[in-house]
């Protein structure tokens, strides 16, 4: 429960309380700030819920939500996940032979960038509901399914499989 105990969050919800009184006081209008405030208790700790992380764990691994970041997955890292947020994965340092699972790459209500090696055999299956991504090779979809490849990239010999998933938002996939 790091976000609920912290500062911040306490310094807006009284900020909150305060210009609730305000608008009581001078134009005679009611909101109703702590029903407000449980409201987004309740959404934070359902999203939290719905990305696998315990209540009580300050953080969530290879998920940005709520802000900005970039992740470079490791050995066994597989599932990357963007909520609510801007998020950049890095996959040019990554060869065929450090993954064998294939890659999740999420984005829900937010944007991302998906960053290639295109001399690296590597498939991506974008899947969109209500979003848009754009291939390199400008290919851009907003509903179904479609599967880019970097040139080279055959079945038969080992490449990166990526599986990226974008719902009410954007992808973009750089292969420089």
């Amino acid at each position: 429960m790091g976000f609920l105990a912290s500062g911040l969050f306490w310094g807006i919800v009284l900020c909150l309380l305060g210009v609730a009184m305000i608008l009581k006081v001078a134009f005679n209008l009611d909101i109703p700030v702590f029903r407000i405030v449980l409201a987004g208790v309740l959404i934070v700790l359902g999203i939290r819920l719905l990305l696998g992380t315990s209540v009580r764990s300050g953080a969530i691994r290879n998920t940005i939500a709520f802000s900005e970041g970039e992740v470079r997955p490791g050995g066994d890292d597989k599932d990357v996940t963007v909520v609510f947020g801007h998020g950049r994965l890095d996959l040019t340092g990554i060869r065929p032979e450090d993954h064998k699972e294939p890659i999740e790459f999420t984005t829900v209500f937010g944007s991302s960038t998906l960053r290639l090696d295109p001399s690296v055999p590597t498939r991506v299956t974008l899947s969109s509901a209500f979003g848009g991504a754009k291939a390199p090779d400008g290919t851009q979809l907003a509903f179904g399914t479609y599967v880019y490849r970097t040139p080279g990239q055959t079945d038969e010999a080992p490449f990166l499989d990526i599986r990226a998933t974008v719902v009410f938002g954007g992808l973009e996939i750089e292969a420089p």
